[in-house]
């Protein structure tokens, strides 16, 4: 089965280059795809620990952010950034 599986995963990271699409090289993910392939896990899992993953980023992306935009703008006047002069 891990044959399979391997081809399988392959295949599907080939067809997301040919299309031009990013290919996640997180190390946790490709654990978890070497786990599938090895049947210790099922797919459902590298789903579900692969959500975790992304919403553990937008996490840091929202806590980096936040201070900084709320910094960006003049006291009282959300629509102009502030520009050094």
């Amino acid at each position: 089965m891990s044959q399979i599986r391997r081809k399988a995963a392959a295949n599907a990271f080939l067809r997301a280059r040919e299309a031009g699409r990013s290919i996640e090289g997180h190390p946790d993910f490709l654990t978890w795809i070497e786990q599938w392939i090895e049947g210790e896990i099922e797919m459902s899992e590298v789903a579900y620990r692969y959500r975790g993953l992304v919403a553990q980023r937008g996490d840091a992306r929202q806590s980096r952010t936040t201070p900084l935009a709320a910094a960006t703008f003049q006291d009282g006047d959300q629509d102009q950034p502030k520009r050094d002069r």
